[in-house]
């Protein structure tokens, strides 16, 4: 400033430029000051805020997402990422895989950088040396030492030249050899047996670390081996040095300015490790918006989600966003402080420490007594040097917040090696268990034949679904789907359809969408378009329990949204305790009821789906929410495969009651109760259509089970009496069936539905007799007759109000009599609570004309039905069976 006022006061002596100048400045320099000092405070504040929020929601995050990993992520939430001996240890972990040996090529290259450096740093001093001499020279006028001096610079440049070309290319060849080795390793623990299955229900974005962070993680360890070795190697040089020249007080002084420098900037950056790893998680969760929209981008057309998915999306990178604003703040503050601290401020420590003994009597006597030129000599040489040293100061401080990131990197992937060698164990130890412990059962390789003997079905968690399964199995039309989806495009002839608003597809692998549970159900709509329509949560339940998963969700109000999820088991039994009693439970909870308990979720609950839900609720799942929409058509591309047969029914008979008209790509035959038409393409582009008949045509459901007895010769009378399967013993329930004799009105048995060949029967001599649940019909609206040698049920009523509206209902079911059947003494009676029961005693001689129709009058017992008689929808005869129902 005394320089510019000097100068201004030269040019306007008499005119008063230099006071006014010199104020100026003075109020400039105040000004920015305090703007920068403004500045950066709420810059820091920001980036305050913005870390606070970052960490807080990555930690909800993380407990929606991953929490069958809950003990990981919550040993990463308590301990952090930090940079002394955690970083340490791991990353010398990581480092014996970069490096397995010391005759490695990674080795060879390591000491080619070592050795380049060296040699930049002796081209760096004799830089300095020639360039002294050369202005010397030139102050002096020595026109032939300067030229001489001149040349052996122009000289010195080739070989400067390579040795930087050397390091760039060792740096290089380092970066992607730590590369390859990383990711050879971690590939080969990732496809070791089913350990990449099991990684992937623990762990989110596996893919970004395999590829992403390890790209980084080797790129970041190479560089930071040249920038940190190439500073103390100058550091030991420059000290040596100095104090050979100008005495051991300078560089002294810089070493310990150095220390200072180094503690205020790690204080400074010692966030900078989470928010790299904050960072790398949020990028990982925005790629994984992305390839959701490839993977599943079928799926998306036909439901028309592209702008729920595009909400989905920019709520993922609005996170990351809002935390890369904050960094850059944190890292725009800590970097000012860094050229502050390390440069500017070092260049000041420099020059005091530099100058000092040229004006200390005491310590620079050599200097004072000395000529002009030698001293310039001693102080530039001198000078240079303590450049060259502040700079190597400042270049090793600065890579603090390299180390920083290298940290963040190394958690990472430190994290993910941990989970890779666990699970490998945990596969090593399995297999040797499983061939020494003959109780874990035991595999045989067998061509042509897939066999269960005695094999016990057991989910990871312990659930026995299958006491003992016993089973042998040995060895084109979803085109319209497409078409219809106008996925494929209509190249001739006429389509007319409706719009595809009003058409709604079904994939035998149906697609979960990334939110929470209620989205699963509603999807692609929101929740506001979802209370435009009409409907509440009271209606999603109701469509939950259409598809039997109304087990899955937490529906009192009274409890907490969602079961804690503290490491205390007890905190957690308590919290699904209040869930049991909320909605009614009395005495003392059951094991098992905390178990079906800790399954269900809240509507908010957030999960990877696909991975949490097995086949079958997803199936089911994906038919709640084509419920929920109620389109005009909908398009089911083998979507019930994994779904039993009574939900099923139950799903497809409250469809045709809602007047959605179905397509529907199965091969099922029980699917052919529900339709009126079959399409059957021959895949040589040939098809057939033809109306199914219900009553008449045994291809299609009618006289499916006679025919199915007849062709094998009466030889399913095994299967009479009273079934009981090796899980568990039967029992019968007509208000709701869940067992696959039990059936409602309407409800038919078809070949696939038979028993398998390892069930048993228990004869009991009783009646011939049928049961099939009337009790939405009263008594004067059914009528049981014999047509044909074939007993016909009927029932129908007008409308009628129940618990979900108006409905009619008109069903018609035919039995076919035993051959020694008394037709004349048929009884029927009709129970209190609403189930038909048909008697047929034995003949013993004919006396009627099988073409004539006979009425039976039902007999009202006003008792409820006897759990104990046969089994629904089946007639029962001494040494045949022949069943039809319709």
């Amino acid at each position: 400033m005394a320089l510019v006022s000097k100068l201004l006061g030269e040019a306007g002596a008499n005119t008063g430029i230099e006071h006014r100048g010199a104020s100026i400045l003075r109020l400039l320099c105040t000004l920015s000051s305090s703007t920068s000092a403004i500045i950066l405070l709420k810059l820091y504040r920001k980036s305050l805020k913005i870390r606070k929020s970052t960490k807080k929601a990555l930690q909800v995050q993380r407990l929606q997402s991953l929490q069958k990993s809950q003990d990981g992520v919550e040993q990463n939430r308590r301990h952090g990422v930090n940079t002394n001996k955690k970083l340490y240890s791991q990353f010398m972990r990581i480092f014996r895989i970069l490096v397995p040996k010391w005759n490695s090529p990674e080795v060879g290259f390591m000491s080619l950088i070592s050795f380049m450096l060296v040699v930049r740093s002796c081209c760096d001093l004799w830089t300095i040396y020639l360039g002294t001499l050369l202005e010397a020279a030139i102050i002096s006028g020595e026109t032939s030492s300067f030229l001489q001096h001149l040349k052996k610079f122009a000289l010195t440049m080739p070989l400067m030249s390579l040795t930087n070309s050397l390091l760039k290319y060792s740096s290089r060849q380092l970066e992607i050899r730590f590369r390859a080795r990383l990711t050879k390793h971690l590939m080969q623990k990732y496809m070791y047996k089913m350990t990449f299955y099991k990684l992937n229900q623990k762990m989110r974005n596996t893919d970004a670390l395999i590829t992403t962070d390890v790209e980084r993680f080797a790129s970041t360890s190479a560089t930071l081996y040249s920038q940190l070795s190439k500073p103390m190697l100058d550091i030991l040089i420059y000290v040596y040095g100095i104090s050979r020249s100008i005495g051991a007080s300078v560089p002294a002084t810089m070493l310990g300015y150095l220390a200072v420098a180094a503690f205020v900037i790690a204080i400074l950056r010692r966030p900078m490790a989470r928010l790299t790893a904050s960072e790398q998680a949020l990028e990982g969760e925005y790629r994984f918006a992305n390839s959701r929209i490839i993977t599943n981008s079928e799926e998306i057309s036909f439901y028309k989600g592209g702008p729920r998915e595009l909400e989905w999306m920019l709520n993922s990178f609005s996170n990351l966003y809002q935390h890369l604003d904050g960094f850059i703040a944190f890292k725009f503050i800590t970097e000012f402080f860094e050229n502050f601290v390390a440069k500017y401020i070092a260049t000041v420590v420099g020059y005091y420490a530099v100058g000092r003994p040229f004006f200390n009597v005491k310590d620079g006597t050599k200097f004072t007594q000395k000529e002009f030129k030698t001293r310039q000599e001693s102080y530039y040489r001198s000078g240079r040097m303590l450049v060259n040293l502040s700079q190597a100061i400042g270049r090793l401080t600065l890579n603090a917040k390299n180390l920083s990131r290298l940290a963040g990197y190394t958690s990472r992937i430190h994290e993910l090696l941990d989970n890779l060698n666990r699970l490998n164990l945990e596969e090593d130890n399995r297999l040797e268990n499983q061939g020494t412990n003959k109780s874990l059962g035991r595999y045989v390789i067998q061509d042509h034949v897939i066999r269960f003997e005695n094999v016990p079905i057991v989910t990871p968690n312990g659930d026995v679904l299958i006491k003992c399964l016993c089973l042998e199995v040995r060895s084109g039309m979803n085109v319209l789907v497409t078409i219809l989806g106008e996925l494929w495009p209509l190249t001739g002839g006429t389509l007319t359809k409706p719009d595809t608003s009003k058409l709604f597809y079904v994939p035998q692998k149906p697609y979960m969408p990334y939110g929470s549970f209620r989205d699963q159900i509603i999807y692609p709509d929101s929740v506001s378009e979802m209370r435009a329509k009409g409907l509440r949560y009271g209606d999603l339940v109701k469509f939950l329990q259409l598809v039997d998963l109304d087990w899955m969700v937490i529906q009192s109000a009274d409890v907490p949204k969602k079961p804690s999820m503290a490491s205390s088991n007890d905190n957690h039994a308590d919290d699904l305790e209040q869930i049991w009693r909320a909605e009614g439970g009395e005495g003392e909870i059951k094991e098992q009821e905390l178990r079906t308990l800790g399954q269900r979720r809240s509507w908010d609950a957030i999960e990877n789906w696909m991975d949490v839900l097995s086949g079958g609720q997803k199936q089911r799942l994906a038919m709640a929410r084509m419920i929920y929409h109620r389109p005009q058509y909908a398009i089911l591309d083998e979507c019930t495969s994994a779904v039993s047969v009574d939900i099923e029914g139950s799903i497809y008979r409250y469809c045709r009651s809602a007047n959605i008209t179905l397509f529907t790509v199965t091969h099922r035959k029980s699917l052919y109760n529900y339709h009126d038409y079959v399409l059957h393409m021959d895949g040589r582009g040939s098809y057939s259509m033809k109306k199914i008949d219900h009553d008449k045509d045994p291809e299609f459901g009618c006289n499916r089970h006679a025919g199915y007895a007849m062709e094998h010769q009466g030889q399913l009378h095994p299967f009479l009496g009273h079934f009981r399967y090796h899980s568990d013993p039967w029992e019968s329930a007509y208000g709701r069936p869940l067992r696959l004799y039990n059936q409602h009105f309407g409800n038919g048995l078809v070949e696939e539905d038979l028993p398998p060949l390892d069930t048993w029967a228990m004869m009991h001599p009783r009646p011939r007799r049928v049961k099939v649940d009337v009790h939405q019909f009263r008594p004067s609206e059914l009528s049981v007759k014999v047509v044909e040698n074939y007993v016909v049920v009927e029932g129908q009523h007008d409308d009628r109000e129940d618990a979900h509206g108006y409905i009619t209902r008109h069903f018609k079911r035919r039995y076919r009599l035993p051959d020694n059947a008394k037709e004349d003494q048929l009884r029927v009676d009709l129970s209190s609570d609403g189930i038909l029961e048909i008697f047929a005693p034995r003949m013993v001689e004919a006396h009627h004309d099988p073409n004539a129709a006979k009425a039976f009058p039902i007999h009202q017992t006003g008792k409820p039905a006897s759990v104990s008689g046969g089994c629904g929808g089946q007639i029962n005869g001494g040494h045949h069976f022949h069943s039809l129902s319709a």
